[in-house]
């Protein structure tokens, strides 16, 4: 994701063995005799993780299509300050962008993001067609003919300006270090948004993606990371937690390679719970359920009837903070100016707890920074609407630039985090399209004058 090629993915595993289908199912039946109960819990079982009980969505219809957003005039205004970062640090030459205003390197992750934000923005009308063409057209390009690692797959990381693959030093480098599944996974989604809703590039989409070495990354029905660490020695990992593993594992079905146990939400999920709300843990360890890849699956695809439903009790959970605390809560993944480790993730519910923060290279606790983010408000207010989301948009105004936006502002305050960034700007242009189409990307159809 949005990370320095010196850190280590968080949401990476080491191989392990396939779930026994009996057991599963068994867990299941237990999870839903419990459910009641884990309903009515009281405060102090407030983020507890109650295994060995497997966590089961209940059934739930996706949010209603084609209805247009009632808080369009302000989603037009965000979108509109987010296309300004893309329109000050996109390359021209290879259409890709700097991941935050002072890193002019760019990740896998948001190689997904370019493409989301250039096709948001033309169907928003912030780009004609010509600039769309253009700007798709070269990041496009780029991607047929950059370097990969391995021979395998699109290397972690880039340098926005010569496409180059960067080494785990920070340095350009002749092969890169390795890949992460779960950010192919995003730049096959949007590969086949594009494909799907653009025949001008639905061959060029293809071409992309047909450079990848499926053989390698999706295996015994999960997605696998490759990298080669600074003894030189190269290594295999099974990638992926709860959530972003189900989203990233998307990208790889629409091109036809999927991966069940990855795209199964039950496999390797134990029962957990904030404010008597259930939610999924991890049982591989260091979970962090955060906002991040259900939101996106929303606007990107399009909710199933499990990630409609887990995406409802990970905002009510988030919403119930700010009834009973008064702290307005939007928990995601976010670029930070905060050392040493710039990324964090706030987790709705990690492994030290509920709304805990993490940071790759470390299982210790940190004691923050804690904010409000920004793409999380606007996504989670163009999906599900409502007060309390309304509030949370309200809140982050600080954040927005004339350049584009920060990560959000910290809690309890109206400072905003001090990093403009790219994939915050790519996740408000497409929350700003869904907004406008009241229906997922996927099925956004041709643009204007196509």
């Amino acid at each position: 994701m949005g990370m320095a090629p010196s850190t280590v993915n968080l949401h990476a595993k080491q191989p392990m063995t396939q779930p026994n289908p009996t057991l599963t199912a068994a867990l299941c039946a237990l999870f839903l005799s419990v459910l009641p109960a884990c309903a009515g819990a009281d405060a102090r079982q407030e983020g507890t993780m109650d295994r060995p009980a497997t966590f089961v969505p209940a059934a739930a219809a996706p949010a209603p299509r084609g209805t247009p957003h009632p808080d369009s005039a302000r989603f037009a205004v965000a979108a509109e300050a987010a296309w300004a970062y893309l329109a000050a640090h996109a390359s021209e030459r290879t259409g890709l962008a700097n991941a935050t205003s002072s890193y002019e390197n760019i990740t896998t992750w948001d190689v997904g993001g370019v493409l989301g934000a250039y096709f948001s923005a033309y169907r928003l009308g912030l780009i004609d067609r010509a600039e769309y063409e253009r700007r798709m057209g070269s990041a496009l390009a780029t991607l047929e003919k950059v370097p990969l690692f391995d021979d395998g797959a699109l290397n972690k990381v880039y340098s926005a300006s010569g496409a180059r693959p960067i080494g785990r030093n920070g340095a350009a480098s002749s092969g890169g270090f390795g890949w992460s599944a779960l950010d192919i996974g995003r730049v096959l989604i949007w590969l086949r948004i594009v494909a799907e809703n653009d025949p001008r590039f639905a061959e060029q989409a293809g071409r992309v993606a047909e450079r990848m070495d499926y053989d390698r990354i999706v295996r015994g029905g999960y997605i696998w990371g490759e990298d080669r660490g600074s003894d030189g020695q190269a290594r295999r990992y099974q990638e992926g937690k709860i959530g972003y593993e189900q989203y990233a594992e998307k990208g790889f079905r629409l091109w036809g390679h999927p991966a069940d146990f990855a795209a199964d939400y039950t496999t390797n999920a134990g029962a957990g719970q904030v404010f008597g709300i259930s939610l999924p843990v991890d049982q591989r360890g260091n979970h962090c359920l955060t906002s991040e890849p259900y939101y996106l699956m929303g606007i990107e695809t399009g909710w199933d009837d499990a990630s409609a439903e887990l995406a409802r009790r990970i905002l009510d959970v988030q919403r119930q903070r700010w009834q009973r605390e008064e702290i307005v809560t939007m928990a995601s993944e976010d670029a930070m100016t905060e050392a040493p480790h710039y990324f964090y993730y706030y987790c709705v519910l990690g492994q030290h707890g509920p709304f805990t923060v993490d940071a790759q290279g470390t299982d210790a606790a940190l004691d923050g920074p804690r904010w409000v983010s920004a793409k999380a408000a606007f996504a989670w207010h163009a999906l599900l609407p409502d007060d309390y989301t309304a509030l949370a948009v309200e809140r982050v105004q600080p954040a927005r630039t004339d350049r584009g936006w920060h990560s959000g502002v910290y809690e309890g305050s109206e400072r905003p985090t001090g990093s403009i960034n790219l994939n915050t700007a790519a996740v408000i242009l497409e929350a700003a399209l869904y907004a406008r189409l009241g229906r997922p990307l996927m099925e956004a159809g041709p643009g204007p004058g196509s």
